[in-house]
């Protein structure tokens, strides 16, 4: 929010009211966060899914690897491990 903020003050100089700009931009910074994250979902499922018929030789080592990360690191930092796979899968797809 901070370097949205920054962003939006210098963007919008010019405003009227300060408050405007504030919440036009809080506005975009949330709708930009909940794009990213509707993103992160499908191709979290998409990966998921390649992952299950593609690049696991048995479902159970998949499973069992994202069990591992999710009881580590809890809300599952190794999302990104995921999408950054989803990513290189979709490159030759």
């Amino acid at each position: 929010l901070f370097i949205c903020l920054y962003d939006c003050l210098y963007v919008c100089m010019l405003c009227i009211c300060l408050y405007d700009c504030v919440f036009l931009c809080m506005i975009v910074h949330l709708l930009m966060r909940l794009f990213i994250c509707f993103m992160i979902v499908v191709c979290l499922y998409d990966c998921v899914f390649v992952c299950m018929i593609v690049l696991c030789i048995r479902l159970y080592d998949c499973v069992f690897v994202y069990k591992i990360v999710y009881l580590f690191i809890g809300l599952c930092i190794g999302l990104y491990d995921c999408v950054f796979v989803c990513m290189i899968v979709y490159l030759f797809i």
